[in-house]
């Protein structure tokens, strides 16, 4: 069940508005395959890559995952510069069918493919990217039936219209599906994990499969913010188990999406998302609150504070009500360490 702690569901702060949430509900979800007949509606999803075929992805089989943030009071529309993603934790309900082997570590890309270097642990691990968008799209805008590519057909490599997200060593942005074939080195937001099951073991039927997205930094919370907008936050996971033409050479990793009936009746559940969202109420602060200009946002910056104590008009009204006091400590504790401004 989908709830906001900290009482109420908001914890001010001067400058900051805290969103801790638990169990948000994915409001859409869908298999990103190029010849999905039934997007939108089809019951489970599968993720796998393959490098049979150079007209489609490597990691071909992905799914798509959007969140809206307007349920847990977040108003739109957003302005990506002003949130941070300080943690979340993804939940996503492992179907099994067929069964595969658990590897809770990254895989080096240079080992995915018939003609690749050796994997030292066995399975590959289960990944959850950003999304990127083409063709004008946005998390907000996109439906779940929405077109596969601008054309609408899957033939090609990077064209899907929702894809996994990431910059190369360079701060470029690039498609994650296809990272293995470019050889640019990037991880993703997280590998998903499987309480008590061992690495190496087959991952249990009606697993609950967690990823775990703990202290985000700044490139991530950038990647995560394009396209928040319109108050939708959206997700793609993705694996490199390799198949062949028809789903043959080895079992992948599938998750029942929100239409499954054992969804329905509650005998599965659809992903949610858990964690700690900021809003910042304007401009993110940043040397302003170096009243002693000192190069370091600390105590000497509540002292200045504290002798100008209700003070009009003063460079110590950080943030700008008309008067130092409270909130002016609040809004430094919010900025504390080296200015960045």
């Amino acid at each position: 069940m989908f709830s906001i702690s900290a009482g109420a569901g908001l914890l001010f702060a001067a400058s900051v508005e805290i969103y801790e949430f638990t169990e948000l509900a994915v409001s859409a979800d869908r298999w990103f395959y190029p010849f999905n007949a039934t997007p939108g509606n089809r019951i489970l999803a599968s993720t796998f890559g393959q490098d049979t075929y150079t007209v489609f992805d490597d990691r071909d089989g992905q799914f798509l995952l959007v969140f809206d943030l307007s349920e847990i009071g977040i108003p739109t529309p957003i302005d990506p510069s002003l949130i941070n993603f300080e943690s979340l934790r993804l939940e996503v309900n492992y179907e099994g069918t067929n069964p595969v082997i658990y590897d809770n570590t990254i895989d080096d890309p240079s080992t995915f493919g018939s003609n690749s270097a050796p994997d030292s642990d066995a399975g590959r691990p289960l990944e959850v990217w950003p999304v990127g968008w083409r063709d004008g799209w946005t998390a907000g805008t996109f439906p779940e039936d929405g077109p596969y590519s601008s054309d609408g057909g899957g033939f090609g490599r990077s064209i899907r219209n929702a894809y996994p997200k990431t910059t190369d060593a360079n701060g470029f942005l690039q498609d994650a599906g296809n990272q293995p074939t470019l050889g640019f080195a990037a991880n993703p937001l997280a590998i998903g994990l499987s309480s008590n099951t061992t690495p190496g073991d087959l991952i249990p039927v009606d697993s609950t499969i967690v990823f775990e997205m703990e202290s985000l930094g700044e490139n991530e919370n950038l990647l995560l913010a394009q396209g928040v907008e319109d108050g939708k936050l959206a997700f793609l996971l993705t694996s490199m188990t390799e198949v062949i033409e028809g789903g043959k050479g080895a079992d992948y990793p599938s998750y029942y999406c929100r239409e499954h009936p054992n969804v329905t009746f509650g005998l599965a559940f659809a992903a949610r998302l858990s964690g700690t969202i900021n809003i910042m109420n304007g401009p993110p602060l940043g040397c302003e609150a170096d009243l002693n200009r000192d190069g370091n946002i600390g105590l000497s910056d509540v002292l200045v504070i504290l002798s100008e104590w209700g003070c009009t008009n003063c460079l110590s009204d950080i943030d700008g009500n008309g008067t130092t006091g409270f909130d002016d400590v609040i809004s430094v504790l919010a900025v504390w360490g080296p200015c960045t401004g």
